[in-house]
């Protein structure tokens, strides 16, 4: 009797790893594996050449969200007190921080500011999208 309640705990055990290996498997080819278009924009995705790190898929007017009242604001470092004044005068409910090496999602939202650092977290500009 031991052992089939050993052999159960192993067996379920064995299921339980399966089913776990499976699911990041399928994790891996949902996101591409590593060698999806989708990451490309403009003349790049045309070309076949990989897009940058950080470099945005698509940017709407900088009235949409804020960007264009931010300008004086580039140069600075991207510290708590910078972000409210960043909140305060874009207006802008969403925002996100994009630097070199950032991944970002491909959905396009015209009302998301989005807020572009260097490797120091210097702010270099503002787009929406």
């Amino acid at each position: 009797m031991a052992g089939d309640a050993a052999g159960i705990g192993n067996a379920a055990r064995s299921r339980i790893l399966v089913l776990g290996m499976m699911t990041l498997l399928t994790g891996c080819s949902w996101f591409g594996g590593g060698n999806d278009r989708s990451q490309q924009t403009g003349d790049a995705a045309r070309q076949g050449a990989p897009v940058p790190a950080g470099t945005l898929p698509q940017q709407a007017d900088p009235t949409t969200c804020g960007a264009d009242r931010l300008e004086e604001l580039a140069g600075r470092s991207l510290e708590p007190g910078v972000r409210q004044q960043i909140v305060d005068r874009s207006g802008a409910e969403q925002y996100r921080v994009v630097g070199p090496h950032t991944m970002v999602t491909m959905d396009f939202n015209p009302q998301r500011l989005d807020i572009r650092v260097d490797d120091n977290q210097q702010i270099s500009g503002f787009d929406c999208g």
